[in-house]
């Protein structure tokens, strides 16, 4: 309830022990809401989610996107209007996913009403076969000239098995595809009915819409986020935690159509023009649009924020690498920085395809290679599912009517750091912990 939303441990830890000294979460926003505006806990329900899981294993152990999907639907038909959903900080993202997930599950659904509307003909047609042909010119042939000639014959051969010319594998396999190709078109209907009868607003308070990269710190060398244990042993559970892909930096310049789109992110990415982004809009549009609406004065000179983005395609790593790893080979008495030197960057793109973790497991070799095992938890949770990947590609605005949203401003930001591993000639180093050298902000 309200409860798990209030405050990070309601009833747990001292406020002094967490993260920059505060329990408190959603408390002071339900106590605004009810002073101001007239809510109580008849109209205001909470979702928490545990967030240590992916959003996938949320809903294999505890069902948790059906039961917030089920929770709104009840909200709504109990007060008679659409609601508002607000989100916080990675909460935004598991939104995003249960849209994603909501979604594909209306497919599903609609697949599933036209196997068994099918199922239930061919049933039908095998109980009441006619003993002899009806004569009845009114009835026979009823769709054979117009618009829809050829109704009948569809109809047989869609739901009853195969023709004489058609294998019934064959014939099973192409209605399926016909279904599916059904399926997503009622699908998303009913999926923007859903959004436009229960969602009139969406909030989202500090959305990491491109991700934040201090996740990945977190399983690399280790964040204790305030808690009084050391990093080393916080990275030992973070390392099992599936969370950490949820807000995975995605590069700013997948938003571009004109990028490539690569198919596998488990493989080597490969430029594809072919296949375009299928977003609503495209970045490359509304830059045109900008460059193109003042054709004899400077287009940007009202928008230098836009135009770092749009036209000069500001990424993660345009000021600083979002990763370095700089690996030095040392004689045994040369003291660091030694002159055989050699520095790897990597980019939002290589923590969009997994090949950080490969990277750093290459370099570090540590035992039982955990980072190995979080690339594990990014294909199984992220690429082997049906719902679409969402970190591979930048938000698309959701069909609600109005979307607000919030930051703070003017607080120092981690964008970027840099690791450092030594080896020397007469020291065996393989199983040093990482180090990390400094942090950007």
């Amino acid at each position: 309830g309200l409860d798990a939303i209030s405050s990070l441990a309601p009833g747990g830890l001292g406020s002094k022990f967490l993260v920059g000294g505060t329990n408190t979460v959603y408390a002071w926003l339900i106590q605004w809401l009810a002073d101001n505006l007239g809510y109580d806990v008849g109209n205001i329900i909470g979702l928490p989610y545990d967030w240590r899981l992916s959003p996938d294993v949320m809903e294999a152990r505890d069902g948790f996107l059906t039961l917030t999907r089920r929770r709104i639907e009840a909200a709504v038909k109990s007060n008679g209007q659409p609601g508002i959903m607000v989100a916080h900080s990675m909460g935004n993202t598991i939104f995003r996913y249960f849209l994603e997930w909501l979604r594909q599950e209306m497919r599903e659904e609609a697949y599933a009403k036209y196997v068994k509307q099918a199922e239930r003909r061919a049933k039908a047609r095998k109980q009441s076969q006619p003993t002899a042909p009806i004569d009845d010119g009114s009835i026979r042939g009823w769709m054979t000239s117009g618009p829809l000639a050829g109704f009948d014959e569809w109809w047989k051969v869609y739901f009853s098995g195969a023709t004489e010319n058609s294998p019934e594998e064959d014939n099973i396999e192409t209605k399926h595809k016909q279904f599916r190709e059904l399926a997503e078109l009622e699908g998303d209907e009913n999926y923007y009915e859903w959004l436009d009868e229960h969602i009139w607003t969406y909030v989202g308070l500090s959305a990491p819409v491109l991700g934040a990269v201090n996740p990945l710190r977190s399983v690399i060398s280790g964040e204790n986020m305030g808690l009084p244990i050391t990093d080393e042993a916080a990275r030992e559970m973070e390392v099992t935690f599936g969370c950490t892909h949820t807000v995975n930096p995605i590069s700013s310049k997948m938003a571009f159509c004109d990028q490539w789109e690569p198919e596998k992110w488990d493989e080597e990415a490969k430029p594809d023009d072919s296949n375009p982004r299928k977003d609503l809009f495209c970045l490359d549009d509304l830059m045109n649009e900008i460059e193109n609406s003042r054709p004899h004065e400077d287009p940007w000179a009202d928008y230098p924020v836009l135009k770092n983005l749009l036209k000069d395609r500001s990424d993660w790593n345009s000021a600083v690498p979002m990763m370095s790893i700089i690996q030095e080979e040392c004689e045994s008495k040369e003291k660091s920085p030694c002159r055989n030197r050699t520095t790897t960057m990597l980019s939002p793109r290589d923590a969009q395809n997994g090949n950080i973790f490969n990277v750093f497991n290459r370099i570090w070799k540590e035992k039982d290679e955990p980072l190995l095992t979080k690339r594990a938890q990014l294909s199984q949770s992220w690429w082997e599912t049906n719902v679409p990947n969402i970190l591979n590609k930048t938000w698309d605005r959701p069909h609600i009517k109005h979307i607000i949203m919030a930051y703070g401003v003017d607080l120092p930001t981690e964008v970027g750091y840099v690791y450092k591993k030594v080896n020397r000639k007469k020291n065996d180093s393989d199983d040093a912990p990482i180090e990390k050298e400094e942090n950007h902000k």
